[in-house]
C-alpha cells in the first residue's frame, strides 16, 4: 500500500519536500478564495428564471469554502475509499495504483501520494467511469446504456494517464490511445504492456492531418462496421478533432463521448454538428464549474455529450 496517502500528511509531506511548493500553494488558496467570492456573487446576480435553472448548483457553491468542478453533494450512504492499492515501481521508476487488479502508471515526477490523489478524484470527485460520490456525475464518460461492450475498439484522445482505457482493456478488441505529452508516453507503455498485442498509443495531437495533427482515418485500420467508443477529452479541441476527422466520424459505427465543458458554446456547437451528421445525442446529468478560461455567464456548462450514429 501506498504511503502518505492521508490528504493531511501527504500535503504536510510534499510542503516538507519542496517549500516553495507549500508558498504556492498557499498563494493559489488565496487565489481560489478570491475567485470563489467572486463566482458566487456574479451567480447570484444571475436574473431569477436563469438561477431557476442551476437551484442544486447555486445552492453547493453558496455553501461551501471551495469552487468544485463538479457541484453537488456526496451520495447519501456512500463514504470516500480510505485507501488504493498503490505503489512504486523501482525498476520502472515510476508511482503507480492499481485498478480493477491492473497497475495505473504516472509519471516519475510525481510522488505515489499524488498519484493516488488524482486517481481518487478521478474515480470518486469526477466520477469518470460513473458512479461516483457526487449525486450527479457531469464529467462521467459513460452511463448505464452508453458505454464500451465486448469487442468494440475503444479510441481514447486526451488519454493522458489512460484509466479510461485500462477499464475496458480486458472488454475491448483493439485500443487506439491518443496522447501528445510526453510525459505520459512511458507510463503509458508501462501500463499497457500486458495488452501489447492489442494496444497502439500515438505520441500525437489529433486533427486535421496538417502540421502536427493525425487523422484517425490516417492511423486506425479498422472495418467499418466494427462498433467504436471514441472518448474525447482535450481541453477544448473537441471540435477541431470532429471537424479535422469528418470522414472517420462519417463511414464508422460510433459510440462517441465528448467534453463540452472546456468552452462556453461547445455544448451547443457540437450537438449541431453531430446531429447534423445524423447522431443520436444526449448529455450528462447536471452541470459542471469551469473556471479555466475566466467565468462568464451563466457560470454552469455541460459536461459531456453522449452521441451514437447507429
Amino acid at each position: 500500500m501506498a504511503i502518505f496517502e492521508n490528504r493531511f500528511w501527504g500535503l504536510m509531506f510534499d510542503m516538507v519536500r519542496n517549500p516553495i511548493y507549500g508558498i504556492n500553494l498557499t498563494r493559489h488558496a488565496v487565489r481560489h478564495r478570491i475567485m470563489k467570492r467572486k463566482l458566487t456573487k456574479a451567480v447570484l446576480a444571475l436574473p431569477d428564471e436563469v438561477r431557476a435553472q442551476y437551484a442544486d448548483e447555486i445552492s453547493f457553491l453558496c455553501n461551501t469554502s471551495r469552487i468544485e468542478a463538479v457541484p453537488y453533494l456526496r451520495r447519501p450512504g456512500v463514504t470516500p475509499q480510505k485507501s488504493f492499492p498503490s505503489g512504486f515501481d523501482k525498476d520502472a521508476g515510476m508511482p503507480f495504483v492499481v485498478h480493477d487488479g491492473k497497475r495505473l502508471y504516472f509519471p516519475s515526477e510525481e510522488l505515489v501520494f499524488g498519484a493516488v490523489r488524482a486517481y481518487r478524484c478521478f474515480v470518486e470527485d469526477e466520477g469518470i467511469l460513473g458512479h461516483g460520490l457526487r449525486l450527479k456525475s457531469p464529467h462521467s464518460y459513460v452511463t448505464e446504456t452508453h458505454h464500451v461492450e465486448p469487442g468494440d475498439i475503444v479510441i481514447d484522445i486526451g488519454c493522458a494517464e489512460a484509466l479510461f482505457a485500462l477499464h475496458y482493456a480486458d472488454a475491448a478488441s483493439r485500443l487506439y490511445l491518443y496522447e501528445a505529452l510526453a510525459c505520459w508516453q512511458k507510463p503509458l507503455a508501462c501500463t499497457f504492456k500486458p495488452f501489447h498485442d492489442k494496444t497502439t498509443i500515438f505520441c500525437k495531437l489529433v486533427g486535421d492531418g496538417s502540421g502536427e495533427t493525425v487523422k484517425l482515418s490516417d492511423t486506425i485500420e479498422i472495418a467499418k462496421d466494427r462498433p467504436c467508443f471514441v472518448k474525447m477529452d482535450i481541453e477544448g479541441y473537441e471540435k477541431d478533432v470532429l471537424c479535422g476527422s469528418r470522414d472517420f466520424f462519417l463511414s464508422h459505427k460510433v459510440k462517441l463521448s465528448c467534453c463540452t465543458y472546456h468552452r462556453q458554446e461547445d455544448a451547443d456547437v457540437i450537438s449541431s454538428l453531430l446531429e447534423g451528421w445524423g447522431y443520436k445525442v444526449s448529455f450528462s446529468d447536471g452541470y459542471m464549474v469551469c473556471i479555466m478560461n475566466g467565468i462568464h455567464p451563466p457560470y454552469f456548462r455541460k459536461g459531456m455529450i453522449y452521441a451514437r450514429n447507429f
